[in-house]
């Protein structure tokens, strides 16, 4: 019935979910799946929650078990549970579509690729006024389209959003996201790059990646658990990239993630030093190490 099903997570920005939703074409081959991560009823009226009757869209309201850690990744997790649509894409509650999509949806509806990408931009959400982006997603696809080598945009572009993927490829290979707080789509993203046959890189921009100040991407910079996970994860997508053949392709992010982790507790740094040079080069590793202790001579 469905060509595309878009996966929308979702926890206490309703207004901003609204625009999300209003942005998506309505289309009969489109089925909309909003996820809600246990909003705080202080802040949302689930009566009038945005998406209740919109037509082709699922609002289901998840809550995790106690010990289980909710967060974006379960959510689009229970989103692909009710997915049914040819193609996911997946939207984060405070960004927004451009209306290039619905051309981009007709055009592609029936390709024979695993993964489309496309670009996106970046607004002020107050303002919506254009703002300045760290463009490395964007220069990554420039880049295969100028050589062909599809290295980096198989393996380290990392959010989910602005692409389309082949739910049958993602079905076949049990990929998800980590049930974590921070990072959760990365070994996700990681896995389909991999696992995807053909891919299509598509210079139209589909996506509007909102800058603000409450979003997730910015939390848990100077916090010890937060920086662990992310590391872990970090990790996590180097044991596989090695797995298959990819070398030391995470080499720089796990010895720079490790530097970070060194700032905020040095001792809890160096009890991670195994992992560290399980998945980075030699070279590598003294490489950080040399740069933290001239730091701290300078401190």
């Amino acid at each position: 019935m469905y060509n595309y099903s878009i996966i929308i997570p979702h926890k206490n920005i309703p207004d901003l979910l609204e625009r999300c939703l209003a942005s998506i074409p309505q289309r009969d081959d489109v089925q909309v799946i909003v996820v809600d991560d246990s909003s705080d009823e202080r802040i949302v009226d689930f009566s009038r929650f945005p998406g209740l009757g919109r037509p082709n869209t699922e609002v289901i309201f998840h809550k995790s078990p106690i010990g289980v850690g909710g967060g974006s990744g379960v959510a689009r997790n229970v989103g692909l549970e009710v997915a049914t649509g040819r193609w996911l894409v997946f939207a984060d509650a405070d960004d927004f579509f451009h209306p290039a999509v619905d051309e981009m949806m007709t055009q592609y509806a029936d390709s024979e690729a695993d993964m489309i990408y496309f670009r996106h931009d970046s607004v002020d959400s107050a303002t919506l006024q254009p703002v300045a982006i760290n463009t490395t997603r964007n220069r990554h696809l420039a880049d295969y389209d100028r050589t062909g080598d599809e290295t980096d945009i198989r393996y380290m572009i990392w959010l989910p959003w602005g692409r389309f993927i082949r739910r049958a490829m993602v079905e076949e290979h049990s990929l998800r996201f980590d049930p974590v707080r921070f990072s959760n789509s990365l070994l996700f993203s990681v896995r389909a790059g991999y696992f995807a046959g053909e891919i299509v890189s598509d210079p139209t921009i589909i996506y509007c990646n909102v800058q603000r100040a409450g979003s997730l991407i910015h939390e848990g910079r100077q916090d010890w658990e937060a920086m662990s996970q992310r590391f872990d994860v970090d990790y996590r997508a180097a044991l596989f990239a090695i797995s298959v053949g990819e070398g030391r392709l995470f080499d720089r992010v796990v010895a720079e993630r490790w530097r970070e982790l060194s700032l905020l507790h040095r001792r809890g740094a160096r009890r991670l030093l195994p992992k560290l040079r399980e998945v980075c080069s030699t070279r590598q590793i003294r490489k950080i190490r040399f740069e933290e202790f001239i730091r701290r001579l300078h401190l």
